[in-house]
C-alpha cells in the first residue's frame, strides 16, 4: 500500500505523515539532523557509557482495506468508510442513493 492510501485510511493526512517518516528517517527539509532524543549516560562500574541509538520494532494492528468516499459541498461534508471485502454491496448501496 502507499504511504498516502494508509495514510487515509487511518483518517490521516498524508503530509503530515510523510514529515513522520522523514524525521523518524532524520531528514527534515533534505537535510540531516540528529536523534530527536540523546541517549542519557549510563553509570557502568567506574566507567559512563552512552547507549547506542537502536531501532525497536513496534507491532500496528492491521487493518483490513476500506472504501472510502467522501462527498464536499458547501456546508456539508458526507465521509462513508466501507470494508473493502463487501465492495459489491457498496456499489449497490451506491446505486440506490445516486437514484
Amino acid at each position: 500500500m502507499s504511504l498516502s492510501a494508509v495514510s487515509l485510511a487511518n483518517g490521516l493526512n498524508p503530509n503530515m505523515v510523510r514529515k513522520w517518516v522523514a524525521d523518524a528517517d532524520g531528514v527534515t527539509a533534505g537535510r540531516a539532523v540528529g536523534p530527536a532524543v540523546v541517549p542519557a549516560p549510563v553509570a557502568v562500574g567506574a566507567h559512563a557509557q552512552t547507549p547506542t541509538a537502536s531501532f525497536v520494532p513496534v507491532a500496528l494492528a492491521t487493518s483490513e482495506p476500506l472504501i472510502v468516499i467522501e462527498v464536499q459541498r458547501p456546508g456539508t461534508c458526507v465521509k462513508v468508510t466501507w470494508p473493502a471485502q463487501a465492495a459489491a454491496h457498496c456499489a449497490a448501496w451506491m446505486r440506490e442513493l445516486l437514484r
